[in-house]
């Protein structure tokens, strides 16, 4: 790693080996930059065969380990120039327009960081055997990138039935990820832009007793954090206000069927979400109580 006396990192090379068990095809990279754009930096993540079960994917496999790292490089940069880790976060964070929300995020909680920082130096004068810590960072999650593996491609039937009842069936798996609480919220979204006195009442989640009905293929699993953006997406996919001219025609049909991916199309009859930056930066305060022999405990807070 080399870096300027501004604290800018001018060049990385980081090789992190991932233990995928007893195939290689287990393995995840580790090494995502995540908020910070360093030019010349070299990642790799070699996947190496272990007697051990398949690797499996956890929530954002290898995202997790890569902002650990990153941030143990930013601190190693900070002790070498004598200054705080943010300064060095400042000078290495993303800052292009399509980035530009992990500066502001991360700018926001900057001053809340600063106070806590004093109170925290501060308590530590005061205090021989107990201490505190405080340290912020960035984060962001690029939106759309589990398409390296397949990629999100969700459908999404909507019918509106002469009772004036809606429905919506979709592809997406609920697992507590509120995949269809953001369904019906999109849903009610557009038939309120279309009718200003429309109203979401009674609303209620039916798990289908059989699938046999439904057409779904294609579809792919739940990963990525973009199974619900998917769903929604497909949702507002169809043309509304044409179905609405059509209902002023005796026995126009109401149900319209759409599909969408947040990435590039695959075919041409799928149009593309494209994938979208998540931003987000967090502040943790830590207390260690120190004891003649051994630490003893250690308590976190947001």
């Amino acid at each position: 790693m080399d870096a300027n006396h501004s604290g800018r990192i001018t060049g990385l090379t980081n090789a992190v080996a991932c233990g995928a068990g007893f195939d290689k095809s287990g393995g995840f990279d580790a090494t995502p930059l995540g908020a910070y754009g360093i030019r010349n930096a070299r990642l790799s993540s070699p996947k190496k065969v272990t007697p051990r079960p398949l690797g499996t994917i956890m929530r954002s496999p290898g995202e997790f380990q890569g902002a650990f790292i990153m941030e143990a490089i930013i601190e190693q940069v900070a002790r070498k120039l004598g200054v705080d880790p943010t300064a060095i976060q400042n000078s290495n964070m993303l800052s292009d327009t399509y980035n530009a929300g992990v500066r502001k995020i991360w700018g926001d909680l900057k001053g809340t960081y600063d106070e806590v920082h004093k109170s925290v130096d501060a308590f530590n004068a005061a205090n021989r055997w107990v201490k505190q810590g405080v340290y912020m960072m960035p984060l962001q999650y690029i939106q759309g990138k589990a398409v390296g593996f397949q990629g999100n491609q969700e459908t999404a039937i909507v019918a509106v039935h002469s009772d004036g009842t809606v429905a919506i069936d979709s592809t997406g798996i609920e697992m507590g990820q509120g995949n269809n609480t953001k369904a019906e919220q999109t849903a009610a979204m557009v038939f309120e832009q279309l009718a200003a006195d429309f109203q979401l009442d009674l609303v209620s989640t039916v798990v289908p007793k059989s699938t046999s009905r439904l057409n779904f293929s294609g579809i792919s699993p739940t990963w990525g954090s973009g199974t619900s953006e998917s769903v929604a997406a497909a949702v507002q996919k169809d043309s509304w206000k044409a179905i609405v001219k059509k209902a002023t025609a005796a026995g126009a049909s109401l149900t319209r069927r759409a599909c969408a991916m947040p990435a590039r199309a695959s075919r041409a009859t799928r149009s593309p979400v494209p994938p979208w930056p998540s931003c987000r930066s967090t502040c943790t305060r830590a207390r260690s109580r120190s004891c003649a022999r051994r630490s003893c405990r250690i308590a976190a807070s947001p």
